[in-house]
């Protein structure tokens, strides 16, 4: 599971970046979160009534979910000098109360979410030693959750906010319409699915969607935003339909986490694949026009997908997908997340120790034994992802290909698509496009930030689309 880091800006270490030490586990707050503060010691919290002395007993988990209920509620009212006084904090937390940092960046976080509407039923996690209260909160501008941890002892030791888990009311726009459509992936297992189509009769383009990396849904949530489901409706509102489904790592993540030889074939590639071969059988396409789009890693694997299937595709959309070897790209994303970290603290600094000796792992992989783990993922997926070559597999597709890059996207850089470009730019078939002030996600956003946008509600960019409308029309 993904290694909890902490930083001086608010940040996502989510189902987006390359690292795929979450990959078949359940994601929950203390591994792909943003943080609403940076030097929280670990994902710990625990409040109680009107002090801040620090002989705090253990209390029982109903009086846990009561605090971060309560700590939630003055949050939402802007109540900071109550949450500064009121609750038990740990060492580390105490200190960003006391410098004013901890609500300068509640501050901020409740001012983009805007007022509370409510707040559902709480999930209590555990991860010794530490109790997670996360409460899925309805705001005005967006729904998300919030998590309060707490140590044994029952002092608060983090707060981060979190991909929204609890009940939401989608509501599609008008001249769309959504039908679930289920993934048979085989032995008695099925992927959920949405097809999303014109309101009007025809025959649609259609386009699949192959998530990146980690267990992502079929809309690819990150923080506040859908980037699956932005594309779907913007493309069916110009006549193209098209399909995306849950990962097999979200829906069945114990197939993957206990098996030894499990590599990307598994968990992307194959039911990629499938897809295609099920949406040719569906009437009112046009199955000479079924493209596959692919984000991150998704995208580094779309010419595998290419080899795999017997079907005649039209062409391949990549988004912001990886060239270089992938746990090249892993050190280079913790390097430049670290190097965030202004005076980091005694425990930043040996949770860094404790990940770059998971990272250095990564240089003996052929003489690793094979029930070795590297970031909770077994040595034979490493192995295969480094030893495949994007750029060299691209080489037979000879359908249209279209390449798309942010230009602030720190996870898959510029140099990914140069070196698609470089290889590919001279040849008829492959168009490329980079769009300035665009992330990992292809919305507004700095580099710098690290993925701090990705929690403020944005959509797709408009020109990102209309490239793809383009392509495909």
């Amino acid at each position: 599971m993904k290694r909890k880091i902490f930083y001086k800006v608010i940040i996502i270490t989510g189902c987006l970046t390359l690292a795929l030490t979450a990959c078949g586990k359940k994601q929950n707050p203390e591994t792909d979160t943003t943080q609403i503060t940076s030097t929280t010691s670990q994902d710990s919290t625990e409040p109680t009534s009107d002090t801040n002395s620090s002989d705090a007993t253990a209390i029982s988990k109903e009086e846990m979910q009561k605090i971060a209920e309560n700590y939630v509620k003055l949050l939402s009212e802007q109540s900071f000098d109550k949450l500064s006084s009121d609750f038990i904090y740990d060492t580390k937390m105490q200190e960003v109360i006391d410098d004013g940092s901890l609500i300068t960046s509640m501050e901020q976080i409740i001012t983009t979410l805007g007022a509370l509407k409510n707040q559902q039923t709480p999930e209590i996690i555990e991860q010794k030693p530490y109790t997670t209260v996360s409460i899925p909160c309805n705001f005005e501008a967006q729904n998300v959750n919030i998590n309060i941890v707490f140590t044994e002892d029952g002092k608060i030791t983090g707060i981060n906010v979190s991909n929204y888990t609890g009940e939401e009311e989608k509501i599609v726009p008008e001249g769309i319409i959504e039908e679930e459509m289920a993934l048979d992936i085989g032995n008695g297992m099925s992927l959920p699915g949405t097809f999303t189509k014109p309101e009007q009769e025809g025959k649609y383009p259609v386009v699949i969607f192959v998530h990146g990396s980690g267990p992502n849904d079929r809309d690819e949530t990150v923080g506040a935003n859908k980037p699956f489901q932005d594309i779907a409706w913007e493309l069916a509102k110009q006549g193209i339909a098209s399909y995306r489904y849950d990962k097999r790592t979200k829906v069945y993540p114990e197939s993957f986490i206990g098996d030894k030889d499990a590599t990307v074939y598994e968990e992307t590639v194959e039911d990629a694949v499938t897809a295609i071969t099920m949406i040719k059988t569906l009437e009112n396409i046009d199955t000479d026009k079924v493209y596959v789009l692919g984000h991150s890693l998704g995208g580094e694997l779309l010419p595998q997908v290419a080899e795999n299937t017997t079907e005649t595709v039209a062409g391949y959309i990549f988004l912001a997908a990886p060239t270089r070897k992938f746990t090249d790209i892993m050190k280079e994303q913790y390097e430049f997340l670290f190097g965030l970290i202004e005076n980091p603290s005694e425990e930043q600094k040996e949770e860094m120790k404790k990940t770059y000796e998971e990272l250095e792992k990564f240089d003996n992989l052929d003489s690793t034994e094979e029930d070795t783990q590297i970031f909770n993922t077994y040595v034979a997926y490493w192995k295969d992802i480094n030893n495949y070559q994007p750029l060299v597999a691209a080489e037979k597709i000879e359908v249209p290909c279209l390449v798309l890059q942010g230009e602030e996207d720190y996870q898959v850089t510029m140099e990914d698509f140069t070196n698609w470009k470089d290889k590919f730019g001279e040849k008829e078939n492959w168009t490329f496009h980079s769009y300035p002030g665009l992330t990992h996600i292809f919305m507004q956003g700095e580099r710098k930030n690290a993925g701090a946008e990705y929690y403020i509600k944005q959509s797709i960019d408009k020109q990102v689309i209309q490239d793809i409308v383009n392509f495909i029309k």
